[in-house]
């Protein structure tokens, strides 16, 4: 009988628009944290952690009978200085993939507490991104896990792209460069920021205004100044 099993593709990556360098935008400082002297860790590591996804993940029966062969599910949280898990958010699922998300998010609020990160000697709230794939498999407890960790380079590689391509001008590649690294971590206040105004200045202001109430919405003040001048009409 097909079950499916997981591959856990793990990627810590840095995407927080501090971390991030030559951006558009100007940067802020804020309690959470991409870049920490010490990151968070899940008890007894990476290797504990994909194995607690596994065992506590239940596939529907809507899943195991859609035929699904594959899929790779991008998603971010948040460790607060406590260990404790918030602000969970799968960034890619469609309509046949929504329940995994689902699913992920439920398996990942029954995490124990992690080992917090620390900043200048201090606990820290920190931003965490990861892809888990999901696969078709045969046999009972079949798990495979393999570990990778250049989900950084490749979102930091976009993000930089985007910022040279607007700088000669090339805003629709800009504007592309953005979207992919918002693909992975829908709540990159840098991308976002800068994604609006590639969008805005393609006569996009509906769009760029989205961009930037996103950025309001995660109750951060970046955009508030082009909010009040070009969206608030």
């Amino acid at each position: 009988m097909k079950i499916i099993f997981i591959l856990i593709y793990v990627f810590l990556i840095t995407t927080f628009c501090f971390s991030q360098s030559n951006s558009v935008s100007s940067k802020i400082d804020t309690t959470v944290y991409a870049q920490t002297d010490t990151l968070p860790s899940f008890p007894g590591g990476d290797s504990l952690m994909a194995i607690f996804i596994s065992k506590n993940f239940i596939y529907s029966k809507s899943v195991l009978e859609s035929g699904l062969v594959a899929t790779t599910l991008n998603f971010n949280f948040i460790i607060t200085e406590t260990g404790k898990i918030k602000n969970i958010k799968v960034n890619n699922t469609n309509e046949r993939t929504k329940n995994l998300g689902f699913e992920l998010v439920r398996v990942l609020e029954l995490m124990p507490a992690w080992i917090p990160g620390r900043k200048n000697g201090r606990d820290a709230s920190v931003m965490m991104l990861y892809s888990v794939k999901v696969s078709n498999g045969f046999g009972l407890g079949l798990y495979n896990i393999s570990y990778f960790n250049n989900l950084k380079l490749k979102t930091d590689s976009l993000y930089n792209s985007g910022v040279e391509k607007s700088k000669i001008g090339n805003l629709q590649g800009a504007l592309e460069d953005f979207t992919e690294v918002l693909k992975f971590n829908s709540g990159d206040i840098d991308a976002l920021y800068n994604r609006g105004i590639m969008k805005f200045k393609l006569k996009d202001t509906k769009g760029a205004c989205d961009d930037w109430t996103q950025i309001k919405d995660l109750n951060r003040k970046d955009a508030d100044a082009l909010l009040k001048k070009y969206c608030h009409k």
